[in-house]
């Protein structure tokens, strides 16, 4: 990958090889039961970030529901870039996920 390492392991990491200001995009794809909400965001060494916060409420009837956000961020040699999802609500379900993309180009120094 251009500018980023790829860590295939458990959680599917990018890791930055060169500093500068990113435009980062996602899109996400999954179903979960009714009523789940859902928060989406890149996370940069474990942190969420605000830049690209997405949420969505899961459907009645299995729909598929998509999550997707971009944003600018800053990004440091050796930065860990993940994308993050996690329920905000109770009780927990358990979602399917099919399909997840996340883009990061480079815009300046």
């Amino acid at each position: 990958m251009n500018g980023f390492l790829f860590n295939g392991g458990e959680n599917h990491t990018l890791i930055a090889q060169v500093s500068g200001i990113y435009f980062l995009s996602y899109s996400l794809s999954m179903t979960s039961a009714s009523g789940a909400d859902y928060i989406s965001t890149i996370g940069v060494n474990g942190a969420e970030t605000n830049e690209t916060l997405a949420h969505v409420t899961a459907p009645s009837g299995g729909a598929i529901n998509v999550l997707a956000s971009s944003g600018i961020l800053r990004i440091n040699k050796d930065d860990t870039i993940t994308l993050m999802i996690r329920q905000t609500n109770s009780p927990q379900k358990d979602p399917t996920y099919f399909a997840a993309t996340v883009n990061a180009f480079k815009i300046g120094i």
